[in-house]
């Protein structure tokens, strides 16, 4: 299944592991 719900999802999830990354 190739939504772009879900792709879209997988970049903000990745965005975001960048982000605590950057904050912790």
């Amino acid at each position: 299944m190739t939504c772009p719900l879900c792709s879209s999802e997988h970049l903000v999830r990745v965005l975001v592991a960048r982000v605590s990354l950057i904050l912790c």
